[in-house]
């Protein structure tokens, strides 16, 4: 009888050690899948972010003088810079 008992709760622990572990992977798949939209929107901003830029310097244009070794960009895009 005390055999068959210790096997009882073998298996319940087993039983519930299994449960656990799938909850756990499960819970891993879903981290992992937000992760993976969290990289896809960062990306999307990232690309965004350059196409502004690239828009902005082909509009305003980029200016380097010389002399001091700096970019400039032309007044006009600096007074816009400074109103917002």
């Amino acid at each position: 009888m005390e055999i068959r008992e210790r096997i009882i709760r073998v298996e319940e622990f087993l039983d519930k050690h299994i449960t656990l572990t799938k909850q756990g992977f499960d819970n891993m798949d879903k981290r992992f899948e937000q992760v993976d939209k969290r990289f896809s929107q960062m990306f999307a901003i990232l690309i965004t972010g350059m196409l502004i830029l690239g828009v902005l310097i082909t509009t305003f244009g980029v200016f380097r003088q010389p002399q001091a070794g700096l970019w400039r960009l032309p007044h006009t895009f600096t007074v816009f810079i400074r109103l917002m």
